[in-house]
């Protein structure tokens, strides 16, 4: 989140791209996004004055998250948050310039989606 959350909040609008592969009325996935929020809404960001997070969720199939990944970058995010393997290759198919957070993603380095956990030139973090 080093793009969105670096230093203070400002008023200007920030936006967060969410591609995961829980299903949204998944009740572990709605506690994981109320903390995420919460920890973001103690750094001063907060959802509507300065911070927009757009989800697309049941990222379980390419095909559907190839969809999602074009359709997020379209909003033009600030940063992107890819929660499982399927989200992360379609984002690095569809985008090699926004930064891409990545979490719970299953040997990123041998499957290939990063040489190594932290690469500046891929723009993709653990």
């Amino acid at each position: 989140m080093a793009v969105c959350c670096a230093g203070a909040a400002t008023d200007r609008m920030r936006r967060i791209a969410w591609l995961t592969g829980h299903r949204e009325n998944d009740p572990r996935a709605q506690a994981r996004l109320l903390a995420f929020q919460q920890g973001l809404e103690k750094l001063g960001w907060t959802l509507t004055r300065n911070l927009q997070i757009d989800y697309r969720w049941d990222m379980n199939d390419a095909e559907r998250a190839r969809a999602a990944a074009a359709d997020v970058l379209r909003l033009a995010p600030d940063v992107i948050l890819a929660n499982n393997s399927i989200a992360l290759a379609a984002l690095q198919q569809a985008t090699r310039t926004l930064p891409i957070i990545f979490v719970t993603v299953i040997e990123p380095v041998g499957a290939h989606h990063v040489a190594r956990l932290i690469d500046d030139v891929q723009k993709i973090a653990l």
